[in-house]
């Protein structure tokens, strides 16, 4: 198989900086409407965080990262039983 290299630049994979070691998913993007838009994931001790930014400026990073780190020290897993849900 022919080996081929790929360029990324996204500063929460490979910056020194900004990276975010439980990073596993990002899509960046930008239109005049959207603004900079961000999706990305994040995994850690086995729960998956998914982070989505709209019209935002070109910065998204760090509220990418401030957003994740939130969800895994705040976020709790919980279950719902049939019975508690309303109709």
């Amino acid at each position: 198989p022919e080996i081929r290299h790929l360029h990324n630049e996204n500063k929460l994979l490979y910056s020194q900086k900004y990276k975010y070691p439980d990073a596993n998913g990002i899509k960046t993007g930008y239109t005049i409407k959207a603004k900079h838009t961000y999706i990305g994931s994040a995994t850690r001790n086995g729960k998956t965080l998914v982070v989505v930014l709209l019209s935002g400026v070109k910065g998204y990073y760090k509220d990418a990262a401030s957003l994740l780190d939130y969800g895994f020290e705040k976020l709790k897993i919980s279950t719902i039983k049939r019975s508690e849900l309303q109709n």
